[in-house]
Protein backbone atom coordinates (compact mmCIF):
# COMPACT_ATOMS: atom_id res chain seq x y z
CA UNK A 1 0.00 0.00 0.00
CA UNK A 2 1.35 3.41 -0.93
CA UNK A 3 1.36 5.98 1.84
CA UNK A 4 0.29 9.50 0.98
CA UNK A 5 2.74 12.15 2.19
CA UNK A 6 1.65 15.57 3.32
CA UNK A 7 1.79 18.06 0.48
CA UNK A 8 3.94 21.16 0.72
CA UNK A 9 3.09 24.59 -0.64
CA UNK A 10 5.15 25.95 -3.53
CA UNK A 11 4.95 29.57 -4.61
CA UNK A 12 6.22 30.51 -8.03
CA UNK A 13 5.95 33.39 -10.41
CA UNK A 14 5.17 32.74 -14.06
CA UNK A 15 4.15 34.88 -16.99
CA UNK A 16 0.39 35.41 -17.35
CA UNK A 17 0.28 33.48 -20.62
CA UNK A 18 1.93 30.48 -18.94
CA UNK A 19 -0.67 30.60 -16.16
CA UNK A 20 -3.46 30.66 -18.75
CA UNK A 21 -1.82 27.77 -20.64
CA UNK A 22 -1.70 25.81 -17.37
CA UNK A 23 -5.39 26.48 -16.78
CA UNK A 24 -6.35 25.41 -20.31
CA UNK A 25 -4.13 22.33 -20.37
CA UNK A 26 -5.38 21.18 -16.96
CA UNK A 27 -9.00 21.62 -18.08
CA UNK A 28 -8.39 19.64 -21.30
CA UNK A 29 -6.78 16.83 -19.30
CA UNK A 30 -9.58 16.93 -16.66
CA UNK A 31 -6.92 17.48 -14.00
CA UNK A 32 -6.27 20.08 -11.38
CA UNK A 33 -3.43 22.48 -12.10
CA UNK A 34 -1.42 20.85 -9.30
CA UNK A 35 -2.03 17.39 -10.71
CA UNK A 36 -0.95 18.50 -14.17
CA UNK A 37 2.25 20.12 -12.86
CA UNK A 38 3.10 17.01 -10.82
CA UNK A 39 2.50 14.78 -13.84
CA UNK A 40 4.62 16.95 -16.13
CA UNK A 41 7.44 17.18 -13.59
CA UNK A 42 7.35 13.43 -13.01
CA UNK A 43 7.66 12.74 -16.75
CA UNK A 44 10.48 15.27 -17.09
CA UNK A 45 12.38 13.76 -14.16
CA UNK A 46 11.99 10.31 -15.71
CA UNK A 47 13.65 11.54 -18.91
CA UNK A 48 16.51 12.98 -16.84
CA UNK A 49 16.91 9.80 -14.80
CA UNK A 50 15.86 11.46 -11.53
CA UNK A 51 14.30 8.97 -9.11
CA UNK A 52 11.53 10.93 -7.41
CA UNK A 53 10.82 8.12 -4.93
CA UNK A 54 14.38 8.49 -3.63
CA UNK A 55 13.84 12.18 -2.90
CA UNK A 56 11.25 11.73 -0.15
CA UNK A 57 13.80 12.50 2.60
CA UNK A 58 16.12 15.34 1.47
CA UNK A 59 18.53 14.67 4.35
CA UNK A 60 19.26 11.19 2.95
CA UNK A 61 20.98 12.49 -0.21
CA UNK A 62 24.09 14.53 0.58
CA UNK A 63 24.88 14.89 -3.15
CA UNK A 64 21.57 16.59 -3.84
CA UNK A 65 21.93 20.08 -5.33
CA UNK A 66 19.52 21.41 -2.71
CA UNK A 67 21.28 19.72 0.21
CA UNK A 68 24.61 21.46 -0.23
CA UNK A 69 25.73 24.73 1.31
CA UNK A 70 24.08 27.78 -0.12
CA UNK A 71 26.19 30.31 -1.96
CA UNK A 72 26.07 33.83 -0.62
CA UNK A 73 24.75 36.33 -3.12
CA UNK A 74 25.05 40.04 -2.92
CA UNK A 75 21.84 42.08 -3.00
CA UNK A 76 20.75 43.13 -6.48
CA UNK A 77 21.00 46.82 -5.80
CA UNK A 78 24.21 46.72 -3.77
CA UNK A 79 26.82 49.21 -4.84
CA UNK A 80 30.29 47.74 -5.41
CA UNK A 81 32.83 48.75 -2.80
CA UNK A 82 35.54 51.08 -4.07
Amino acid sequence: MTSRRKAVAVNLRIRPEMKRALELAAAKECRSQTSLLEWLLTRHCETLGIDIAGLADPSSDADSPVAGPSKKRSPRNAMPES
